[in-house]
């Protein structure tokens, strides 16, 4: 077995310290299970860790180490034995498990969650350093007929398109997100002015604008994009995206294909609109709207 997990045979590894096993280089992950079992030893005492080996090829695995003191008839330490599992397969599932925890499965782009962190510590550092962060809330205009009508599989493909060609027009410091459906978010931190926004939206709508070529056939599309920013003093930052998400709307109204930026008007707007629905929702479920008809008359005849 030790064969076969290594690559290293029989007559390689006996009489070899089993630290061979750990390559040429220091691995940091590698520091806290030493440490415990070095501490182990010292003690006398059982211990198990999980370190990162490598193979005799160079390729990694991972290995669960369980180490036990063997004494003789007076009690004293004469050795300790040594027992280990690759347990790579195990530590890929939880590797897969854990990114998928922060990331879109389909588009291997960043989800709400870790959108939200990005976002607080961009914000973080737009504060402290007195810099601009800017905030693009993105939406595929026609992406909901075109999904129903050529089907799911054929909209997977293009969302997948639409994050490769966000993700080539951005810096490596930018984030973007899928926040759901058809909506991406794109984070740009540390930016001198805001303006610079500018270069970056105009290049999003011309990108996403481009043929979408499935097989034999091209598909079009567009897309509608909201703009926020901050100093970075904004009290919640996921509020950004509530801007954005407003002044996309806007954009919508527009006729599409275009972008908007937040204001205040949109949020005023926005919030008369939420509280008058509240309002007649209530008047329903109370039974307070009272209609009247009021009769049309003509002047002239004195008829209705």
């Amino acid at each position: 077995t030790f064969e076969r997990v290594t690559g290293y045979s029989k007559e390689e590894a006996l009489g070899q310290n089993c630290r061979f096993l750990q390559g040429d280089e220091s691995d940091p992950d590698n520091a806290q299970p030493l440490a415990e079992i070095r501490a182990a030893l010292r003690q006398g005492k059982d211990v198990s860790a999980v370190l990162r080996n490598y193979r005799k090829d160079g390729t990694p695995f991972w290995n669960d180490l369980y180490l036990s003191p063997i004494r003789n008839q007076e009690g004293r330490i004469t050795h300790f034995v040594g027992i280990q599992n690759d347990i790579s397969e195990r530590k890929s599932v939880e590797s897969e498990l854990a990114y998928n925890t922060s990331h879109d499965v389909l588009t291997r782009l960043p989800n709400r969650a870790l959108l939200e962190d990005r976002l607080t510590q961009a914000c973080q550092f737009a504060h402290r350093y007195r810099r601009t962060v800017g905030l693009l809330f993105i939406d595929l205009d026609g992406f909901k007929l075109l999904n129903d009508s050529l089907g799911h599989r054929v909209g997977d493909q293009i969302l997948v398109e639409v994050a490769r060609r966000l993700e080539a027009m951005v810096r490596s410091g930018d984030t973007i997100a899928r926040m759901s459906g058809d909506e991406f978010v794109v984070v740009l931190p540390d930016l001198a002015h805001t303006n610079d926004i500018i270069l970056v939206v105009e290049n999003a709508i011309m990108e996403l604008s481009q043929p979408y070529q499935l097989g034999d056939e091209n598909l079009h599309l567009t897309a509608s994009i909201g703009i926020s920013v901050t100093d970075g003093g904004i009290e919640n930052p996921m509020e950004l995206i509530q801007q954005a998400d407003l002044a996309m709307y806007s954009a919508k109204q527009l006729g599409r294909n275009t972008y908007q930026w937040f204001s205040e008007e949109l949020n005023t707007s926005a919030s008369y609109r939420v509280k008058l629905r509240n309002e007649l929702q209530d008047a329903i479920e109370k039974d307070n709207l009272s209609v009247y008809y009021q009769p049309i008359v003509d002047s002239r005849t004195g008829h209705a």
